[in-house]
């Protein structure tokens, strides 16, 4: 697990997965759902809005594969939470997983890295 903050203003974020939370090499032929989970910034220049997360984007070995979590006006909040499931993960599944969380502010980046072995 990686986490990276850029400043204050950043939003919180942290990666994981529900299932063998604690295994470095997961079994192949399972389901395995990744969490983003970003909060508020503690530095919000004076307006709430600004330090809520609104946008959670996922990534797979550094390429945007399309899955993301809010993104347009009103898509704010507290606490903001993406997920994905990995269906009947196999060794070609094994890499880096990451998550982007924006708030009006600024960014910040978390990463896991997941390893399938089979069975």
């Amino acid at each position: 697990l990686l986490l990276f903050f850029t400043d204050l203003s950043s939003p919180t974020l942290e990666i994981n997965t529900l299932e063998f939370p604690n295994e470095n090499i997961r079994p192949s032929g399972y389901n395995v759902t990744i969490v983003c989970t970003s909060n508020f910034s503690k530095d919000n220049w004076g307006w709430h809005y600004y330090a809520q997360p609104y946008w959670i984007q996922m990534f797979f070995n550094g390429d945007y594969d399309g899955r993301d979590c809010g993104g347009s006006d009103g898509d704010s909040e507290d606490s903001k939470v993406c997920t994905y499931v990995i269906q009947n993960a196999t060794e070609s599944d094994s890499g880096n997983y990451s998550c982007i969380s924006r708030n009006q502010i600024s960014c910040t980046i978390a990463e896991i890295y997941l390893e399938f072995q089979g069975t």
